[in-house]
């Protein structure tokens, strides 16, 4: 089955004698410090399915494609977000650091800011109690980007995936969990 068979194939969401077409959600997950300016995903090897589900650190199985239409990013913080200064902390760094995607030994294949991904709708603010103190807030931020081109791996090739900054994250920030999710579909070779 040659490149264009598969594309049609995908496009209409079936599969045939050559291959099967199934959605599929890579993920792996990292957590922010206040020393560290590059954050690689699926680099380990792990059984934990809170940190990835994909097993072989980034590998596309033997037989298998895998065609990217969506990024999708979650960032939680780890505790609950008390002043200000700790949430224009995040937004300094989100606006400060970038998102790559590419493949082990070659050139990135997609390089976007994080303010991008999140676009114009991500905001959060804290907001007065009745007390007039400012209360905690426990946001979860997640966006997706489609993009206009899917990304397309073939088997066994390795995932290079990663935040990068100019300077790390501020310690407030410290301890984040942040999760990326290549969002597409799997070709496997029936």
């Amino acid at each position: 089955m040659n490149q264009q068979q598969i594309n049609a194939a995908i496009d209409k969401g079936t599969y045939g004698a050559n291959a099967q077409i199934l959605q599929a959600t890579f993920y792996s997950t990292v957590t922010l410090d206040a020393t560290t300016t590059v954050y690689p995903f699926f680099n380990k090897t792990s059984t934990n399915v809170a940190d990835t589900n994909m097993k072989n650190a980034g590998q596309i199985p033997k037989g298998q494609g895998f065609n990217v239409h969506e990024v999708a990013l979650t960032i939680n913080p780890t505790a609950p977000i008390a002043t200000i200064a700790a949430l224009q902390d995040f937004y300094n760094y989100v606006f400060n650091a970038a998102l790559v995607i590419g493949t082990e030994g070659q050139a990135p294949l997609l390089e976007i800011p994080l303010a991008d991904v999140f676009g114009v709708g991500f905001m959060a603010t804290l907001v007065e109690t009745i007390t007039g103190n400012k209360a905690p807030v426990m946001p979860s931020f997640n966006s997706k980007y489609n993009l206009a081109i899917p990304i397309k791996f073939s088997q066994q090739v390795t995932l290079e995936s990663e935040i990068k900054s100019a300077a790390p994250a501020a310690a407030s920030v410290a301890d984040w969990l942040v999760r990326l999710s290549l969002n597409g579909v799997k070709v496997r070779r029936s």
